[in-house]
């Protein structure tokens, strides 16, 4: 299992938009979340990470 820090899952949600052409930080976001199944074990890794640290700025905001 490969465990990302806030910082490294940012920089590697980057990596995946510029590997894969998108626009913009959150289509790549889009596509990995919808691509689930075919991500490897470190891009799963930052976009869950991502994904929880989103998830807990709603919970707060």
């Amino acid at each position: 299992m490969y465990m990302h820090t806030d910082e490294s899952a940012y920089e590697a949600i980057k990596n995946y938009q510029k590997l894969h052409g998108f626009e913009s930080f959150n289509e790549a976001l889009d596509d990995m979340h919808n691509d689930w199944d075919y991500l490897d074990d470190e891009n799963k890794s930052a976009c869950a990470l991502y994904m929880r640290n989103l998830k807990q700025l709603t919970i707060k905001g």
